[in-house]
């Protein structure tokens, strides 16, 4: 298994001024066991450029593990699918360019659904694009892949949403968040279990509930911690991944962002300890 974190995380160190810059923060992260970071493909070009990202990561020999991208969603608008799917390419340039092997979209859709049967209409629609999607990444010798989201809005944060999407989008990987299943009342590990074959990623999440949390979804409210320092037990998984063989990257996703070097230092102290 090898350690990674959320490429945008260090931005957000170098923003509080703990570091002077990106290098800085890599000077830092890389002694604790940093190998992979995990890219926002919709801030390429706002924040840094891909040529900028790559030559970060290969004077410190950290390597992509994937690029997700987040947009919004309108699966009632042909034209607002159109340029997603347009933008799909883009995207699927830049892992091919930063040598990532996995792509995840993150569709983001914009109105909660008024039925269950118009959410099973736009469940329908994302499958058609994880199809198309996963068909495209072929050429790139790129996955595409899919996590449990957290809000209901989105047709693929249920366990019962990944039996459809498995099942009609066959060539679609699993990443697994820890922490994203606690906003549906479940735990993560079922999950895991059934798709742990196809289980690509891990985004290792910890989660404190508090009723006026920095994150509030689906009426659960909570704050992102440090790994170890919140509710998510993760030796039952650390324990499942070896049994596995698991060899792929496990990411650290801090979503509060306070303290942010403090709270990076301690997930990967804590996370070599579980290991």
């Amino acid at each position: 298994m090898n350690l990674g974190m959320f490429f945008s995380h260090l931005d957000t160190v170098v923003k509080q001024k703990d570091a002077e810059n990106i290098n800085k923060v890599l000077e830092t992260v890389v002694p604790l066991g940093l190998e992979y970071v995990d890219i926002d493909g919709a801030s390429i070009g706002v924040n840094h450029s891909v040529e900028d990202i790559k030559k970060y990561l290969d004077n410190f020999g950290v390597k992509t593990s994937s690029l997700f991208y987040f947009d919004t969603l309108d699966w009632k608008n042909n034209n607002s699918l159109s340029v997603f799917k347009e933008n799909t390419k883009k995207q699927l340039e830049y892992c091919a360019y930063l040598g990532t092997n996995l792509f995840m979209p993150v569709p983001d859709i914009p109105i909660m659904h008024k039925d269950e049967a118009e959410r099973n209409e736009c469940q329908k629609v994302f499958i058609e694009y994880l199809n198309e999607t996963a068909s495209m990444s072929k050429e790139y010798n790129i996955s595409t892949v899919i996590e449990n989201f957290s809000s209901h809005a989105n047709p693929y944060s249920k366990p019962e949403d990944f039996d459809v999407i498995f099942k009609n989008a066959p060539e679609v990987g699993y990443v697994l968040d820890t922490g994203n299943f606690w906003f549906s009342d479940v735990g993560y590990l079922e999950t895991y279990d059934k798709y742990h074959s196809i289980t690509k990623h891990i985004h290792i999440k910890d989660i404190v509930p508090n009723e006026d949390g920095f994150l509030k979804i689906n009426g659960r409210n909570c704050d992102s911690s440090y790994i170890g320092g919140g509710i998510i037990d993760f030796n039952p998984l650390v324990t499942r991944l070896k049994e596995n063989d698991y060899n792929g990257v496990l990411s650290i996703e801090i979503n509060n962002f306070e303290n942010m070097m403090e709270n990076i230092i301690k997930s990967f102290t804590n996370l070599k300890e579980m290991l």
